[in-house]
């Protein structure tokens, strides 16, 4: 399942947002629906989408990627309870191998705006984003990478599609990643 779910998104990454947001939320759902969750084990779902978070950020061609992406396979596996993400890794290990890190962020953006709405405010989210997750460790091999690349992320870019841009940029400050 993590292999068909991975080529799937690579698939898709040629497919206009519509598309996406027209075929995608209706796969997720027949994955997630309970005749077939013997297909769907957490543990192949977390695999899949750990593969594609290693190149979300390298989809420059796909703009609205990251977030369709969490709306449409992040958020739903969330709420069921079927993405392990202290399994995953998020990103390449070695920051010599990351090009590109905005992709990154903006879905850790809308972890921790979806985190903020479970959890009732953005003090436990960033709890989570710390403790309850490998985050911390990618965000570092992400920072790390911008330095490499000497690269500047733009914030305004990186904000001009999330909903709540006084807690965007909140958990801009929180993650360290405007300097």
């Amino acid at each position: 399942m993590s292999d068909i779910l991975f080529n799937l998104l690579c698939s898709l990454l040629e497919e206009s947002e519509e598309h996406l947001n027209q075929y995608l939320p209706e796969f997720m759902s027949d994955v997630l629906d309970k005749k077939n969750s013997k297909n769907a084990s957490a543990s192949e779902l977390t695999k899949g989408v750990d593969k594609f978070m290693f190149m979300i950020s390298d989809v420059s061609d796909s703009p609205f990627m990251p977030k369709a992406f969490f709306n449409t396979i992040v958020k739903p596996l969330l709420e069921k309870n079927l993405l392990n993400t202290k399994g995953m890794e998020w990103c390449e290990k070695d920051p010599d191998e990351i090009f590109a890190t905005e992709g990154h962020f903006k879905v850790f953006l809308y972890l921790l705006q979806w985190q903020e709405a479970q959890k009732g405010s953005a003090a436990k989210a960033q709890e989570w984003f710390k403790g309850e997750t490998g985050l911390m460790d990618a965000l570092a091999r992400l920072k790390k990478s911008n330095e490499l690349l000497d690269t500047k992320v733009d914030l305004d870019e990186l904000c001009e599609d999330v909903e709540n841009i006084d807690a965007t940029h909140a958990f801009v400050t929180f993650l360290n990643i405007n300097k």
